[in-house]
């Protein structure tokens, strides 16, 4: 996969599931809003690290949503399937 849409389980060598697919359809919903991923950087090892142990940015802080929307974002982008 591609580090920057990667759910937590695959970083860490679990075979994906649909869950899988639903984190990274979080990724995409948070970078359709926010015109940035929620979690980005150069390096691809530090990248994971952030997917595995950070707490994604409130989309409030980019952009207005109801407060349906972020909490939908912020359920696919739960760390555990």
């Amino acid at each position: 996969g591609t580090p920057a849409y990667m759910s937590p389980e695959q970083i860490l060598g679990k075979e994906p599931d649909p869950r899988s697919d639903l984190y990274s359809l979080g990724i995409i919903l948070f970078e359709m809003l926010t015109r940035q991923r929620p979690f980005d950087d150069e390096s691809s090892v530090t990248l994971c690290m952030k997917q595995l142990n950070e707490e994604p940015p409130r989309i409030h802080a980019f952009q207005p949503v109801s407060e349906a929307l972020e909490r939908l974002v912020r359920g696919l982008l739960a760390k555990k399937p």
